[in-house]
């Protein structure tokens, strides 16, 4: 039996950041130690609940969080059964014991090796319409942060990417991009507070928006990677920091 209780109430939801993962983590090793393949059943919610020492709520968040990156189907009604991309995630844990902090730099990482080649594909491709899409994006995140909503800035900000992603025209290469964005989505908001500068992030969004509307390929790809380059050298140097004042607290 995977148990991934440190001692908490199954009662009380413990919502700290790390926690999806660790469920998450301990519910792939459940299917695989339980050999279920595509189409296989899980346990109920409550019952994986009770398994896993979390309350229900948190257990429906960890099973979005697999609908959403392919892993489950969710039949309301019927139940929960592992999907099509079961297998790739039961052989490659996304939840492996790495530190929150290295995960999100390897996140972006990632990102960066992909994006910027999206973002130079995207101007070439754009149209009216598809800049007339973006703009409403990051429409929305300004008004999101007038509104000091950081839980939708991060959306319309993850959008704003994916948009870019789609527009791209590689189906398979999107959708890399939102498999990484959608399954470390707790290592994204941490990114997002980490970074903590949502004016700078815009003015960068819409530089980058006016190189795809103008169709300036080589200027996306450049404008690209210097706005990821630079959140992954923050977030690093933050986290550092972060690291440090631990180790000065123990001390």
């Amino acid at each position: 039996m995977v148990q991934v209780d440190r001692g908490a109430s199954v009662g009380r939801p413990r919502r700290r950041p790390s926690l999806l993962d660790d469920v998450t983590a301990a519910l792939l090793e459940y299917a695989r130690e339980a050999g279920l393949g595509k189409g296989g059943r899980l346990p109920s919610t409550r019952a994986m609940a009770e398994r896993f020492g979390v309350a229900t709520p948190t257990m429906r968040e960890v099973l979005r969080r697999l609908e959403a990156t392919g892993a489950v189907v969710i039949r309301h009604g019927s139940g929960v059964y592992l999907a099509e991309d079961a297998p790739r995630l039961l052989i490659a844990n996304p939840a492996r014991l790495q530190t929150a902090g290295q995960t999100a730099l390897d996140v972006l990482d990632a990102r960066l090796l992909v994006e910027p080649t999206l973002a130079a594909r995207a101007a070439v491709r754009c149209t009216a319409a598809d800049s007339g899409a973006l703009q409403t994006v990051l429409d929305e995140a300004d008004a999101a942060i007038a509104a000091g909503d950081e839980e939708r800035m991060g959306a319309a900000t993850m959008r704003f990417h994916g948009a870019i992603a789609d527009l791209a025209g590689n189906a398979v290469l999107a959708e890399s991009v939102r498999a990484i964005t959608e399954l470390y989505i707790d290592h994204q908001v941490d990114i997002g507070r980490l970074f903590n500068d949502p004016q700078l992030d815009q003015r960068e969004h819409r530089e980058l928006l006016a190189a795809i509307s103008g169709r300036h390929p080589q200027r996306a790809r450049r404008l690209m990677t210097a706005h990821l380059t630079e959140v992954r050298d923050v977030v690093a140097a933050r986290l550092a920091e972060r690291t440090d004042n631990l180790t000065t607290a123990k001390k």
